[in-house]
Parts: C-alpha cells; sequence; structure tokens
C-alpha cells in the first residue's frame, strides 16, 4: 500500500490527502487477511478492479458485453466508490474525465447492496438524471437492487415533495405560482416538519432517504443542499458528493461547511478520458487559476495530467457563417466516413439560433446538435462547435465590474464543459475574429 500515499505526493498532494488516500484503503473492502503471495486466485479476489469472475456463459458474455467502467472502474475509482465505510460526509472534486460520475455510479450501486436504507442519487438538470438512470441500469442488473436507488435532480425532488404534501402540483406560472427557489424553501420546511428537525427531535428512520449520492455538486444551490441535508440523517454515509468547481455552468457558490455538511475532500488530478493534447488546451482556455471551491477557499487546475496522447483540437476559421456552415457538414460527413457511429458524434453551440442553424446543415446526417449548456455531463467520441466566435462566445458582459467577472467566468466555463465532451477528437469553428476564450 505504500505507493498510495507516495502517489499523491508526487503529484504535489498534501500530507493530509495522502494520510486519507491510505486511509481510503485500509476501509475498502478488500481483503485484509495474511497474503500468500503464490495464491494466484486470492490475489484476483483482492482485485476487483481488475479482475471479474464470471459463474457461468450468461455472466461471461455480460461482463464482456458491459461497457469498460462498469466492470473495470480504475483503482483510485474503485477504492473510492468501494469503501466499506464513511464516517464523515465525503467530495471527490476532479477535472473533466477523472471519473467522478463513474465512482458516483458505483457508489450508489454499492451503497444499494450493501448499505442500510434507501438511496438517493441526485445531480443538477433532469437530462443529466435520465442519463445517471440508464447507466444505473446497465451498472445493477439486480432488479430488486436497482429499485433501492431513486435518480432526481434537485428541483424535481423539491417539487415532488411539496406536491405529497399539498395534494397537487404546484404551478410554476399563473396565479398563485411559486418559483423553484420559493418551492425548494419550502420543501425543507415540510421536510423539517415531518422528520423533526424543528424540535430537535430526529430519528433516522424518519428521514426519506439513508444515503444520498450528488454529482455534478459544484451547480447545486445553497437551498438545495440545505433540502438535501435535511433528507438523510447525520451518520456514516450519508452524503457522498462528486463535482467539479470549474465545470460550473450557473452563478452557484456554496462552502459545504455552511450549509451544514463539513464533508472530506479527496482530488483526483488524472484523466482517463481526455488525450494529453485536448486536456493541455482546456486548461488553457479555462485558466488554470483558483475558482471558488466546495470545501476549500480555492480550486486550482494545475497538476492535472492525462493517461494517452491523441489528436490537437482542430480550429477553424471561415470568412463566414455560410462557408463555416458548410465545413461543419464537410467535417461531419468525413468523420462518418471514418467510421465513427453517427451516435459517438455531437455538434454543439452557445445559442439554440446557432445549433438550429447546424441540424439544417446537417440535415439528414442524424448527428446530435444542442447548445453547450445541453451536452454537460455527457461525452463523445468527436465533438464539434461552432460559432465560437467574438461576440457570441462570450456573450456581452454587463458593465459593473464584479458582475463583468462573475459573467465571462461563467462563459468561460461553458466552453470549457462543452470542450470537454470530447473524447478524441475536438473541432471548433468560427466566422469573422474568434472568441477571446480560444488559446493561441
Amino acid at each position: 500500500t505504500q505507493h498510495l500515499p507516495l502517489a499523491v505526493l508526487a503529484r504535489g498532494g498534501s500530507l493530509s490527502e495522502a494520510w486519507r488516500e491510505l486511509d481510503a484503503w485500509r476501509h475498502s473492502d478488500a481483503d485484509s487477511g495474511p497474503i500468500d503471495p503464490d495464491d494466484l486466485h486470492a490475489a484476483l479476489r483482492r482485485s476487483p478492479d481488475r479482475a471479474a469472475f464470471a459463474p457461468d456463459k450468461v455472466a461471461l458474455d455480460r461482463v464482456l458485453g458491459a461497457p469498460e467502467w462498469c466492470t473495470f472502474p480504475h483503482p483510485t475509482q474503485h477504492r473510492l466508490a468501494r469503501a466499506a465505510r464513511y464516517e464523515h460526509p465525503v467530495l471527490v472534486v476532479g477535472g473533466a474525465g477523472t471519473g467522478k460520475t463513474v465512482i458516483a455510479l458505483h457508489r450508489a450501486a454499492h451503497l444499494a447492496a450493501n448499505g442500510r436504507g434507501p438511496v438517493l442519487l441526485i445531480t443538477s438538470s433532469q437530462s443529466l438524471a435520465e442519463d445517471l438512470s440508464a447507466r444505473l441500469d446497465l451498472l445493477i442488473e439486480d432488479e430488486v437492487i436497482r429499485k433501492r436507488v431513486e435518480v432526481d435532480n434537485a428541483e424535481r425532488l423539491a417539487m415532488r415533495i411539496v406536491t405529497d404534501a399539498e395534494g397537487r402540483r404546484p404551478p410554476l406560472v399563473g396565479p398563485g405560482s411559486r418559483t423553484l427557489a420559493q418551492l425548494t424553501d419550502e420543501a425543507l420546511r415540510l421536510l423539517s416538519l415531518t422528520t423533526g428537525d424543528l424540535l430537535d427531535d430526529v430519528e433516522p428512520e424518519r428521514k426519506p432517504y439513508r444515503h444520498i449520492v450528488v454529482d455534478e455538486a459544484q451547480d447545486i444551490s445553497p437551498a438545495q443542499w440545505r433540502l438535501l441535508r435535511a433528507a438523510v440523517p447525520r451518520a456514516h454515509d450519508d452524503l457522498f458528493i462528486v463535482g467539479d468547481p470549474h465545470q460550473r455552468v450557473t452563478d452557484t457558490r456554496v462552502a459545504l461547511g455552511t450549509v451544514g455538511i463539513p464533508a472530506v475532500q479527496h482530488t483526483l488530478k488524472v484523466s482517463y478520458r481526455l488525450p494529453q493534447e485536448l486536456l493541455s488546451f482546456v486548461v488553457r482556455l479555462r485558466g488554470g487559476g483558483p475558482t471558488t471551491g466546495l470545501v476549500r477557499g480555492a480550486a486550482e487546475m494545475y497538476g492535472y495530467r492525462a493517461t494517452h496522447n491523441g489528436e490537437r483540437p482542430m480550429i477553424r476559421a471561415y470568412d463566414s457563417p455560410e462557408s463555416e456552415l458548410a465545413g461543419l457538414r464537410s467535417t461531419i460527413e468525413q468523420w462518418l466516413a471514418d467510421g465513427v457511429p453517427a451516435g459517438e458524434i455531437a455538434v454543439g453551440a452557445r445559442t439554440t439560433r446557432l445549433v438550429r442553424q447546424a441540424k439544417k446543415a446537417l440535415a439528414g446526417l442524424d448527428v446530435r446538435a444542442a447548445t453547450f449548456q445541453h451536452l454537460k455531463g455527457l461525452e463523445f467520441e468527436r465533438v464539434a462547435l461552432i460559432g465560437v466566435a467574438e461576440g457570441v462566445v462570450p456573450e456581452p458582459p454587463p458593465e459593473e465590474p464584479a458582475a463583468r467577472a462573475r459573467a465571462l467566468q461563467r462563459e468561460r466555463s461553458i466552453l470549457f464543459v462543452a470542450c470537454t465532451r470530447a473524447r478524441a477528437m475536438l473541432y471548433i469553428s468560427h466566422s469573422g475574429r474568434g472568441s477571446p476564450f480560444i488559446p493561441l
């Protein structure tokens, strides 16, 4: 086990991070008994992140046909997700491609199989919740265990609590309507009454969930965090949280300690999805300097590395929007001719107007086109981003200095998120002057 803390120190981690890495291994469900160096079977049993046992052909076919992330998470991912017990809330932060969502999915599956009650897997939007639910269906074969995990987004959770209490779905428009923020506050009040929080009479069995796993934590609002805190008892394995402050696409900033979640942070520094060329590009695009963290005062991107090399991002400048769209179609046609499945190609743009233009230009090619924000949380082999031009990315910011700085940082993060959806190849185009965010 000596290589675990030494690896943390070698990549610039602190002594406390090294101790936490070692602690996570010590509390894993690996066999801690005497080790016989000649017992290959026992060695394989101790390495579930690198070996899978199939009792019959049906199980073998399932293992061979499942995505690699289902069967063989990387060792660090496996240790964090399969730790037998955490005595405190856990926060896992890491850059794009470090496997945060894989860890969240495996942790939810582990808690469903070995935990002490219902599990809630929560994320920041409905589209991401649907994607997580589909991936969880692949990961958990046992239907009984799968039913122990609910997948939702924070806004729908609040809506559901209020609807159950009032007997009808509250309107969001028209007479008597309430905002989503108001519904979240009302859901917290109702949940606190139901579980006895206001009377300081908390009983764990009165909470709706025993374990909560949070994905895309950087875009959860303070009020939503308070709701999640109230929905689970303060006990071991209560909250397991993953996120990346550099991928924040909302103006939400919160220190978890201020909302009653004293999380201990684990940091991932290795990107398994992005090639080094793309990782270096997006770090320069986003800026490796500090941003507001979820536990500590600031989080930085310096020190991230990839496990493999690949293609450099392609930057294409065109004389007109028409020629840019023609270039997009030519590029996508070439990718399809190269044998890339249409489902592994995505086209992104900053505005819905540009998305409509892209769809029209790509008529008949059956590839996905969406705004940058709607690509969040997804991944594709190849991604093309169009309209990355001055005046579009970023959108014109407000004049007030503080608001201007926040708006520009948010715009930079949105472009960063879109770029990091690519696993193998990234294509960026613009007509006229390119965005000032594009690294030279």
